[in-house]
């Protein structure tokens, strides 16, 4: 029995993370505050007056390393690395003016001493000269392609201006002149990284970093939100707790992505009263309210989940995460004329906003107004236009629309933007077999199986066209194991019950065709597989009241015309 190709949910599900938006606190970047400077030496430096002089610096003994270094350039007056050296000291002191001339002569001294630009780019930068501090910044990387603060400045430099793909080459390369240990890039990637939900990638960078016994808090909490991102529950509340039993008196976000964590890994009651526990310190604060909205829906406390919903909504500046909600929680109550109005209402109010229009789409395709779906689903195309769940959704109203052709080929490039998309393949299978491609529609359902083989509707589809070809010992090995999985499935007791007929096993096929019909009274495949296994028992009676029962519920005429024909027969 081919599953049938329902209407497929085009909202992924999301997770919002809670990612602080910081910057590195060793840097100043406002003329208010006292000038931060990076206070390392010259990469090159092994003088021991100099080193000295650095030791000095970090211990805050201002007055005494600005002696030393005075005291070694009354000696060595050429010494770019003194001179750096000294304008990072007069920098501490506010002394900006001196500190600038000497860094200046520094880099006078030796053009390829790329951590003095650095350092001058950061005073210019603390003092409001950005355009000034840019400059030096990229003299440094002329000195030193390679040069860490640089490439960490302009990588912020360029997240500011949106210009992700360049922020993100930036703290790459400042990486590689970096020690394993080393967190300021590290950090500024992984925060970006999350951001843009290469949750993965923001793992990849942090999680050795902890393994190596890192202690950063801001770092594990970007940590715990990239496993957030990337679905790892477990680990993602095992940080949070940590967290939150170190930081007492900073817990709200924290307490939000250990709540989301605990729902999304099914622990609703347990995340119900973290949320519960929040709201008492913050009881006001909107995003707390939004995830006790979504938390109490998962819950089945819908009344209650609508109330919060539409409170957030009401707000002038409502976010496009409540419009979403409310319109979700509307529609899943059965109120679709009204959650058309509010996804209508966030696609005029956040008109870059893909999913609004995804979930729009999806409405009017539930009402089968497929014109009006398919200009919701090419809006967020326009927007998002390598979005899985768009392509996903125009492909299912193609399909409705009868463009088969244009169905499969929108399903094809899902697959190629995210080919670990198990339902994606799935759904691709059953619009190849629904056309008649039994050969590809069978490595399809293969490669959904390789890739989850707990997928009892690939294992069942499989097992029919593997029969269709007359393998029947490998169909009934198919969906023995999705029996296995779904032992009261009438989809599946009908297709092991049918390959049992073909394989003359009648008594096997009775047995497993009446728990089908049990479970799929209504079902006309079902009664006419029962009609037929009956018949060839030479029971004629029983045959004919299945074939009856098919006929009330003919799914089309040529079926109808099907049953009347096995009936004449009888």
């Amino acid at each position: 029995m081919v599953a049938q190709i329902m209407w497929l949910k085009t909202h992924s599900r999301r997770v919002k993370i809670f990612c602080s938006a910081v910057m590195l606190t060793c840097l100043c970047w406002n003329a208010a505050h006292a000038v931060s400077v990076d206070i390392s030496g010259p990469s090159e430096t092994t003088n021991e007056q100099l080193l000295r002089a650095l030791s000095l610096l970090r211990q805050g003994k201002i007055e005494d390393a600005e002696a030393v270094t005075r005291e070694y350039l009354a000696q060595v007056s050429n010494s770019a690395e003194a001179y750096e050296i000294l304008g990072v000291v007069l920098a501490k002191k506010e002394q900006i003016d001196e500190s600038i001339a000497a860094l200046e002569k520094a880099v006078f001294l030796n053009p390829e001493q790329a951590t003095a630009y650095t350092k001058l780019g950061d005073i210019y930068l603390a003092t409001g000269q950005k355009e000034k501090a840019q400059a030096q910044f990229e003299l440094a990387l002329k000195a030193n392609p390679n040069e860490p603060r640089a490439h960490q400045r302009l990588g912020i430099f360029a997240e500011e201006q949106g210009n992700i793909e360049t922020a993100i080459a930036h703290y790459r390369r400042g990486l590689i002149g970096t020690s394993p240990q080393y967190l300021g890039i590290k950090l500024n990637l992984a925060i970006l990284l999350n951001k843009t939900t290469e949750f993965g990638k923001s793992i990849d960078l942090l999680e050795p970093w902890l393994m190596a016994g890192g202690q950063s808090v801001l770092a594990r909490h970007v940590l715990a939100d990239a496993y957030l991102g990337a679905g790892r529950w477990s680990d993602a509340e095992t940080q949070y707790q940590a967290l939150l039993a170190e930081q007492p008196s900073n817990t709200i976000s924290l307490r939000l992505g250990l709540a989301i964590a605990q729902r999304e890994s099914g622990a609703i009651d347990a995340a119900l009263k973290t949320l519960q526990a929040a709201s008492t310190d913050a009881p006001n604060d909107r995003s707390l309210l939004l995830q006790l909205a979504i938390t109490n829906r998962a819950a089945g406390n819908m009344d209650t989940a609508l109330d919060l919903f539409s409170e957030l909504a009401k707000a002038p500046d409502a976010s496009a995460d409540a419009l979403l909600g409310l319109g979700t929680t509307l529609k899943l109550r059965g109120d679709l004329a009204q959650a058309e109005q509010v996804f209508k209402t966030l696609t005029r109010k956040y008109q870059k906003n893909a999913q609004g229009y995804i979930e729009l789409g999806t409405l009017l395709g539930l009402q089968t107004r497929y014109d009006e779906a398919e200009a919701a689903f090419s809006a967020a195309h326009s927007i998002a236009p390598d979005n899985p769940a768009v392509l996903r959704g125009l492909s299912t109203i193609k399909l409705r629309q009868g463009d088969r052709a244009a169905a499969i080929d929108l399903a094809e490039k899902v697959i190629a933007i995210a080919p670990d998309d198990v339902s994606s393949r799935f759904y691709l299978a059953t619009l190849l077999q629904d056309q008649g491609d039994q050969q590809a529609a069978m490595s399809r359902y293969k490669q959904v199986i390789e890739r989850d083989g707990t997928h009892w509707a690939a294992l069942n589809n499989l097992a029919n066209l593997t029969l269709d070809s007359g393998d029947t010992f490998t169909a009934a090995s198919l969906a023995e194991r999705a029996l296995r999985l779904v032992p009261e499935n009438g989809i599946v007791l009908d297709t092991l019950g049918w390959i049992r007929f073909q394989q003359g096993n009648l008594p096997a096929a009775l047995e497993l065709l009446q728990q089908a019909s049990q479970k799929r009274p209504e079902a006309a495949a079902v009664r006419i597989h029962l009609g037929q296994t009956f018949a060839a028992l030479n029971d004629a009676k029983r045959a004919r009241e299945q074939y009856e029962l098919a006929l009330k519920h003919a799914s089309d005429e040529q079926q109808a015309a099907t049953i009347r024909d096995l009936i004449s027969k009888l």
